[in-house]
C-alpha cells in the first residue's frame, strides 16, 4: 500500500509540473535571459557568454526568437538600459553558466533550428496546446524537479521507510514554489537538485566517516555553484557542522571543498580576470520606473518574517516539520533530522539577511530537507496518535492531506497557470 502511495505522489508531481509544456515562457525576465545566454554559447562559445549582441525578435504565431545580432539598434541590452536597467550590460554575464549550457545541449537534442519561446497567453484565450518549440528549454527545470523528488524519495525511504518517503514526496510535490520553479525556465530547480545531492552525500560521509562520499558531494556542490551562486552557502554550513562535531577541520570537509573548488574554479577565475573579483555581482538592478522597479523595491523591503508566513500558508504540510523539532527537545531526534533542521534554518537565515533580493524561489535549495522533515513529522504524528487509539493517526493524517493538498494545488493553479505570475505573493 505504501509503495502505491509513493508512486501516486511521484505521478501527481509529474502531472502538476507537466503544465509547463502547455504554457508560454517569453515576455522578458530571467527566462528570456537564460535562453539568450544559451543561444550565445552555441553561436560564439564561452567567450561570448554575455547578453551583449543579443536581440529578442517577435515572430509570427506569438513567438520570440533569441538571436545573435551586433546591431545596437536591435540590442536587448540597450533596450533594457533605455528603461533604466543596466544590470546585464556586462562583458561577462554574472550568472553562472551551467544552466544555460544545459539548455544549449537540450536545444541540440530537442530544439528547433532557432532559439524561441512562446509569448505568455491565458490558456483559455489561445487554447491548451503542447508547445513543441519550447520543449528544449522547459524540459530542463521539469526534469530537475522530478529528479529532486525521486532523490527525496530515495533518501527518506532508506532512513524512515516507504510511508514517510511518500509523505515527504507529497509535501514537496504540491509546494507551489517548487511547482513555480519547475514550470519556468529558471535555474532554481537544477541548483536545488545539485545542493540536495551534495547534502545527502555529505551526510553519508559523516555517518560512515568516509572520504569518497564527501568528494562526490563536492562534485555535486561544484555543479550547483556553476548553476547558481547561492549553492556556495553549503560550504560554510558544512564547515560549521564539521567544527561542531569533530572539533577540528576534517578530511571530509577538505574533500568536499576541494572537489567543489576544482569543478567551479574556471568560473571564478573568469570573473577574477574580467572584474578583479571572483565573487563579482553587479549593483542592484533597480530600474528607474515601471513594474520592474516596483517589484525590486517590494522584494528588497519586504520584512524577512513574511517569508516563513508565506511558506506555511502556501504549503500547510510543511507545518509537520515541527514534529522533529519537538523530538529534538525530548532528545529523541535522529542525527539526520538535526542536520536537516540546521540546514533549513542556516540557509534561510543567510538568504533572508544577506541576499539582496528575497524572492521565495531563492529559498528552494532548503525545500527538500524541509519536505523530508515534514514527511518524518507526519509519520511521527501518525504513530503517536495510533498509540492512543487505533486508526486515529491514519484518519487524522488522511484528513490533513485531503485539506492541504487541494489548498496548495489551487494556489499553484490560479497564480501559475491561469494568471501566469512568476511569483506567489500570498498572503504577503
Amino acid at each position: 500500500m505504501a509503495k502505491n502511495v509513493l508512486l501516486a505522489a511521484l505521478v501527481l508531481a509529474a502531472l502538476v509540473r507537466g503544465g509547463t509544456f502547455f504554457l508560454g515562457h517569453a515576455g522578458g525576465g530571467d527566462q528570456s535571459y537564460y535562453t539568450a545566454a544559451a543561444m550565445k554559447l552555441e553561436k560564439t562559445g564561452f567567450k561570448g557568454y554575455t547578453l551583449r549582441d543579443t536581440a529578442f525578435v517577435p515572430r509570427p504565431g506569438g513567438f520570440v526568437e533569441y538571436t545573435h545580432d551586433t546591431d545596437p539598434a536591435h540590442s536587448a541590452v540597450e533596450a533594457m538600459k533605455s528603461a533604466g536597467l543596466h544590470y546585464y550590460d556586462t562583458p561577462v554575464l554574472h550568472v553562472p553558466p551551467l544552466f544555460s549550457a544545459v539548455i544549449r545541449f537540450s536545444h541540440a537534442v530537442f530544439g528547433p533550428k532557432a532559439y524561441v519561446l512562446e509569448d505568455k497567453a491565458f490558456p483559455f484565450h489561445r487554447g491548451w496546446h503542447f508547445h513543441r518549440a519550447e520543449f528544449y528549454a522547459t524540459v530542463v527545470p521539469f526534469t530537475a524537479s522530478l529528479a529532486t523528488l525521486m532523490l527525496l524519495a530515495f533518501f527518506v525511504l532508506g532512513r524512515a521507510g516507504t510511508a514517510a518517503a511518500a509523505l515527504a514526496v507529497f509535501a514537496l510535490a504540491v509546494s507551489p514554489v517548487d511547482i513555480l520553479a519547475a514550470d519556468r525556465v529558471w535555474a532554481d530547480s537544477l541548483v536545488t537538485f545539485f545542493v540536495f545531492a551534495a547534502f545527502i552525500l555529505y551526510l553519508e560521509a559523516a555517518d560512515r566517516r568516509r572520504i569518497w562520499p564527501a568528494a562526490a558531494a563536492g562534485v555535486f556542490l561544484g555543479l550547483g555553484i556553476l548553476t547558481k551562486g547561492s549553492a556556495l552557502f553549503f560550504l560554510p554550513f558544512a564547515l560549521l557542522h564539521d567544527l561542531r562535531v569533530e572539533k577540528k577541520l576534517s578530511l571530509r570537509f577538505v574533500a568536499l571543498a576541494g572537489a567543489a573548488l576544482v569543478i567551479s574554479l574556471p568560473w571564478f577565475w573568469l570573473l577574477y580576470k574580467t572584474y578583479g573579483n571572483p565573487f563579482y555581482f553587479p549593483a542592484a538592478p533597480l530600474p528607474g520606473s515601471g513594474p520592474d522597479a516596483k517589484w525590486f523595491e517590494f522584494v528588497t523591503n519586504r520584512p524577512w518574517f513574511m517569508y516563513p508566513v508565506n511558506l506555511f500558508f502556501q504549503n500547510p504540510l510543511f507545518l509537520f516539520a515541527a514534529a522533529p523539532l519537538a523530538a529534538i527537545a525530548r532528545r529523541r531526534s535522529l542525527p539526520e533530522e538535526n542536520l536537516m533542521i540546521a540546514w533549513v534554518v542556516f540557509f534561510m537565515a543567510i538568504l533572508l539577511t544577506v541576499w539582496p533580493w528575497r524572492e521565495e524561489r531563492y529559498l528552494l535549495p532548503a525545500y527538500p530537507a524541509l519536505a523530508a522533515l515534514a514527511g518524518l513529522g507526519m509519520s511521527r504524528v501518525r504513530k503517536a496518535l495510533e498509540a492512543r487509539r487505533k486508526n486515529l493517526g491514519s484518519a487524522a493524517l488522511t484528513l490533513a492531506l485531503t485539506v492541504a493538498i487541494p489548498w496548495s494545488l489551487e494556489l499553484a493553479y490560479m497564480y501559475l497557470y491561469i494568471w501566469q505570475n512568476d511569483t506567489l505573493p500570498v498572503p504577503f
